[in-house]
């Protein structure tokens, strides 16, 4: 079990009795905030293997820490008056946790400011729990304090639970009363820091998306209590605000994983975005909301439309990032994408894209004369699409070629880790990538080619009915909003068994998704699936990744009760609706 571990700096000052408060607690009668703040965090029950760490400077051990006599001198009054030092009072308290006094230079230099970082850090073991009082910390102190609390978070994995002030000036003298502070908050506003700039940076989600559940879970916690006094605690709008907020940060990490991990399918038409497009302009979580714009500014590049610009604008994001081997693997895929949807090839049939591919790099051997250099093919398509590519005005000039083959390029150097002759070195291939990124992101304006032919003719549409509902059964509004998505085709719903486990499922949806993408290899294919909620989940789920299309479909359902007691039920289409 990690330690608990309690840090104060004692000061030199007299210091007067009075109680500490804190909502419903109140100390005992103390001249030292120490003593409150062992009361407040009930150290008291604490064990032998946590600590009491008590910073003393050489003058605060004997004006506060170890007085001789239990008596000194109030500079004010010239009189003396009876005055227990700290280790007294603590030694009085029988903690069962150690106490220890640790001294500390007076920080007068920057050698001995870092000599306080060194002996405060060397105290603290890994996973420790601090709880930290800064009450009579020293000029800079308190600052020092925090920072190396942050640091050590970090270094030690330490978490810090608590940072406590005494605040001894708003005294209520009526009660002789002083607030205890909590400034627990500067250590998580330097959480939010930290973590808005690994987003921001370096593209790291983790920072956030934690920092947002820890809030939002125990809002949702007490909005779905059983107790309705915590229930209470929750309005609508913050259970809303919170739901919103958790929704945003899930696919905010669903659309930067599929960036990082060049999951391209995903990126081309990123369902994600969705997610993110309903976040409200604020949020109850303050350190968040400067940084919501920015989140949002560095998304605008992409659309929730089924676009291969997405894919080059995220060669961009990793960029930017510093991804930059994700960067080039989703520029490569990002251009061949963009070739596949301009002269109408499948984006996910992974063989036409290969022949896409091998025809940009022939079309330009072809500008340069060097054809007979390419090996020959008798695959027609291919030749075909050659001869489409190469005569393309708008986009096969040298710059667009020299770079595509820089890219070619950089990519192998990548995939092969430089263990190649004459490697290129970092700086050159950073910069190499960032103006081959420039000049693949120019061609997204240009026009679309003029009554050219295309590798195939436009595909047939299809849509196929995955449903125990045969289509022949439909009702006339439904085949006619059926037919608006193309050809209908029906596939029967399997009956699942209610035992079968997570795995079973899960292969039998692969087999339905395979099925449905051979299919959509030559089809525009959109599918309506309706069935048992495990298989459908699973089934749209995959389909969504290769870029399909799924719906539901939607009806008013109109109950009337019969002379015998029966009731019947009848269903009316409405509409079909897209799985997002």
């Amino acid at each position: 079990m990690a330690r608990r571990v309690f840090i104060s700096v004692l000061g030199t000052g007299f210091y007067k009795k009075c109680k500490y408060c804190k909502d419903t607690f109140v100390s005992s009668e103390t001249r030292f905030i120490q003593q409150a703040l062992i009361e407040y965090h009930n150290i008291k029950s604490w064990t032998d293997n946590d600590r009491v760490f008590i910073l003393l400077t050489d003058r605060a051990k004997t004006e506060n820490w170890d007085i001789a006599d239990n008596q000194k001198c109030n500079k004010i009054t010239g009189e003396h008056e009876d005055y227990a030092g700290l280790k007294h009072i603590i030694e009085d308290m029988s903690l069962p946790a150690k106490t220890e006094e640790v001294r500390i230079d007076d920080g007068k230099n920057e050698g001995e400011t870092w000599n306080i970082f060194n002996t405060v850090y060397n105290i603290l073991e890994e996973g420790d729990e601090l709880y930290v009082d800064l009450t009579h910390s020293f000029r800079y102190l308190p600052m020092l304090i925090l920072v190396l609390s942050n640091y050590a978070k970090f270094m030690k994995k330490v978490n810090v639970a608590a940072i406590s002030y005494g605040n001894y000036e708003a005294l209520d003298h009526a009660e002789n009363k002083a607030p205890i502070v909590d400034l627990l908050p500067l250590s998580i506003l330097q959480d939010w820091t930290f973590a808005a700039a690994n987003f921001l940076s370096n593209g790291d989600v983790n920072g956030l998306k934690y920092l947002c559940e820890k809030k939002t879970s125990h809002v949702l916690k007490l909005a779905h209590s059983q107790n309705p006094d915590e229930q209470n605690k929750i309005d609508e709008s913050l259970k809303n605000n919170a739901k919103a907020l958790k929704k945003f940060t899930g696919g905010l990490q669903q659309f930067v994983d599929s960036m990082k991990f060049c999951r391209g399918l995903d990126i081309y038409c990123p369902a994600t975005l969705a997610n993110m497009t309903d976040m409200p302009e604020t949020t109850f979580i303050q350190p968040l909301n400067p940084l919501l714009d920015k989140i949002k500014l560095s998304m605008t590049a992409f659309t929730p439309e089924k676009t291969a610009k997405n894919c080059i604008m995220a060669a961009r994001w990793c960029f930017d990032k510093g991804q930059y081997q994700a960067a080039v693997t989703m520029l490569k895929e990002g251009i061949t994408t963009f070739f596949c949807e301009r002269y109408g090839i499948p984006i996910n049939d992974s063989h036409k894209r290969e022949i896409a591919n091998k025809a940009i790099i022939k079309a330009n051997m072809r500008r340069k004369k060097k054809e007979h250099e390419y090996i020959s093919s008798n695959d027609k398509d291919f030749e075909k699409l050659v001869d489409i590519i190469a005569s393309d005005g708008y986009i096969v000039d040298d710059t667009f070629l020299s770079k595509y083959k820089a890219l070619e390029e950089m990519r192998n150097d990548f995939n092969h880790a430089g263990m190649r002759n004459n490697p290129v070195v970092p700086n050159k291939l950073r910069k190499n990538i960032d103006e081959c990124i420039t000049a693949m992101i120019n061609i997204l304006n240009v026009p679309k080619p003029k009554a050219q032919e295309t590798a195939e003719q436009e595909r047939p549409r299809l849509f196929i009915n995955l449903s125990n509902h045969p289509s022949a059964k439909w009702s006339r509004e439904q085949l006619d909003a059926a037919k608006a998505y193309g050809e209908c085709m029906d596939m029967p719903f399997p009956n699942i068994d209610p035992l079968e486990d997570e795995n079973k499922i899960s292969e039998i949806a692969d087999k339905y998704v395979t099925e449905i993408l051979e299919k959509a290899k030559d089809c525009e294919v959109t599918v309506h699936v309706m069935g048992e909620m495990n298989l459908t989940f699973n089934i749209v789920r995959k389909l969504q990744r290769h870029g399909i299309t799924c719906v539901a479909s939607t009806s008013y359902r109109i109950t009337e009760e019969m002379s015998d007691g029966s009731k019947k039920i009848e269903f009316h289409f409405k509409r079909f609706r897209k799985y997002e």
